[in-house]
């Protein structure tokens, strides 16, 4: 059955790539929302913060696109920070 791809709901674990960098962006983006709740104009700081992280470690995990939106939302965050200040 194995040659048929059918494995009987086998699971194999693979280990995470990133979870210690993979939590803290995580942490990040709760905080940053929570930021962006109490309406502090700041917080675009953090989401820049955590965005630039989050571009290398998706790209090296293989997530190309997710990276390329990372990417524009640092372009983003940057225009709106420039807005603000």
């Amino acid at each position: 059955m194995e040659v048929l791809g059918i494995t009987h709901g086998a699971y194999v674990h693979e280990p995470a790539s990133f979870p210690y960098l993979d939590a803290f962006t995580v942490w990040g983006q709760i905080i940053a929302t929570f930021l962006m709740i109490r309406r502090v104009v700041q917080s675009w700081i953090c989401w820049i913060a955590i965005d630039v992280l989050c571009v290398p470690m998706f790209f090296l995990k293989g997530g190309f696109a997710v990276s390329i939106m990372f990417g524009c939302c640092i372009v983003t965050g940057k225009q709106i920070g420039r807005a603000h200040v």
